[in-house]
């Protein structure tokens, strides 16, 4: 936390990643259909126990499609993370509280 009265002490700079949600699941959504098509090719994967294989393939091509329409309508790629977040004035007082508590140990 900055100091106010100190124009000289900065406020550390926090390094951000920006990712595009919707390539993570498309890549995702390829993943379950590169793996429904080796399933389909290879017989053994899906014989005997293993006959729900496919269809966990299927699911998931299926969920991942839903869940790109739904970052792609703008909800899961959080839009609005970029504003600035308010702190309340409590956490404010908690903030300046550790650090006079750090700057007293310092001495």
């Amino acid at each position: 936390m900055s100091d106010p009265t100190n124009p000289s002490a900065a406020a550390p700079v926090e390094a951000t990643v920006r990712v595009r949600m919707d390539l993570i699941v498309l890549a995702g959504v390829g993943a379950w259909v590169v793996a429904l098509a080796v399933v389909l090719l290879v017989p053994e994967l899906r014989a005997g126990e293993r006959d729900w294989w496919p269809w966990a393939c299927v699911a998931g091509v299926i969920l991942g499609a839903l869940g790109y329409a739904y970052v792609r309508r703008g909800r899961g790629n959080a839009a609005e993370a970029d504003r600035p977040v308010p702190v309340p004035p409590a956490i404010e007082r908690i903030e300046h509280q550790r650090e006079q508590y750090r700057e007293h140990r310092r001495d």
